[in-house]
């Protein structure tokens, strides 16, 4: 017999089993899911994301070292200081190589469009190493093909300290040598390749006092001898012609004419000595006055150039006319005159002869 409570309770517990029953269900769907979603494989929000451990080593790529191109543009060569010497050149350097780790097919999306700072890619770490200073690397961006080609562009503007060969100023060709260098590998992680396609200057380039001959990437040179290990070395070269007009016009020129100004005193009678003792000392104050405004031209090297030769050479001249002065005189004074005449004759032709053979041997003309 069912009583009429029985009958009033039944609709509501079986209207709450029925809820209780969906709660179930639905729990069990949302747990499943989030199981579902803590096994699958993250994927970063960012597409030009790169897992930090490809930063870390070079590519392996069949046991070779990776070919890095350099090709370096000479802008400019602002100046060239032959007493510190340095010279500061303005380039534009080119630096690519193939990282597969970073293709498309391995990272299943393309970077193509991402402009990734130098430090989130694995890099050689190339650096101007006869730098005066440092050059910003943070700043620089790198491009990526989809087969995984990294190019960096980089405007280089710096002071580079070249050793200069003086011997032959102001008649000399110098070789100026711009050495880049990896520093954290060895020749057999990175191998440096010149590329033809992206080197050479600026059309129209010119240098004060200088001529530019050639420009060019040399990349046979030996490795770099560090203290613990080698390291893979580049070098990009700019031959310069110095033009030397200026020093013939300005210097060379007016030393002649103070030489032969010396040799006046071989024209003058010995008898006079008040005139040629004059004549002599001038020209010794004015070569030492053109020696004190040479000294700021010549360089300061430990050895004789062809100018220094012949500055020597005239000023042993002019005090060899000097003492000749004083030889005349002195035989003059004691009535042999006749002999001091005969010694003026000698030196008339002997002397400017000598200079001549002396600036020929010097200049090398």
């Amino acid at each position: 017999m069912v009583t009429r409570s029985h009958c009033f309770l039944a609709p509501w517990v079986k209207r709450f089993l029925e809820v209780l029953a969906l709660f179930l269900v639905w729990t069990g769907i949302s747990v499943s899911g989030v199981a579902s979603a803590a096994n699958a494989p993250s994927v970063p929000d960012d597409p030009c994301f790169i897992p930090p451990a490809l930063t870390r080593s070079p590519p392996e790529i069949n046991g070779q070292p990776v070919h890095v191109k350099i090709g370096v543009l000479l802008i400019d060569v602002v100046e060239i200081d032959d007493v510190t010497e340095s010279f500061t050149a303005d380039l534009k350097v080119r630096v690519r190589w193939k990282d597969p780790r970073l293709s498309s097919a391995a990272l299943g999306h393309s970077l193509e469009h991402c402009r990734l700072p130098i430090d989130e890619v694995w890099n050689p770490d190339i650096q101007p190493i006869n730098q005066r200073g440092t050059v910003p690397k943070g700043k620089l961006q790198s491009v990526i093909a989809s087969d995984g080609t990294v190019s960096v562009v980089t405007r280089v503007y710096t002071i580079l300290s070249n050793p200069l060969d003086m011997h032959d100023f102001p008649f000399d060709t110098q070789h100026l040598r711009i050495q880049f260098a990896s520093m954290k590998y060895n020749p057999n992680e990175v191998k440096f390749i010149t590329d033809e396609a992206r080197t050479g200057r600026l059309e129209g380039l010119s240098i004060p006092g200088w001529r530019i001959i050639n420009s060019f990437s040399d990349d046979t040179v030996p490795p770099l001898q560090g203290a613990v290990r080698h390291h893979p070395r580049f070098d990009h070269l700019i031959v310069i012609e110095r033009q030397s007009s200026y020093y013939v016009w300005k210097f060379i020129v007016p030393l002649c004419f103070i030489v032969l100004m010396a040799s006046g005193v071989f024209w003058l009678n010995p008898a006079g000595v008040q005139t040629q003792v004059g004549v002599g000392t001038a020209s010794v104050f004015t070569l030492i006055a053109f020696l004190l405004g040479l000294r700021t031209v010549l360089p300061r090297v430990p050895y004789l150039t062809r100018m220094d030769e012949l500055v020597l050479a005239a000023t042993v001249l002019v005090f060899l006319a000097l003492l000749e002065v004083i030889i005349t005189s002195r035989l003059a004074q004691k009535g042999q005159t006749q002999q001091a005449q005969t010694i003026d004759r000698y030196a008339r032709w002997m002397y400017p002869l000598t200079f001549v053979v002396l600036l020929v041997v010097s200049l090398k003309l």
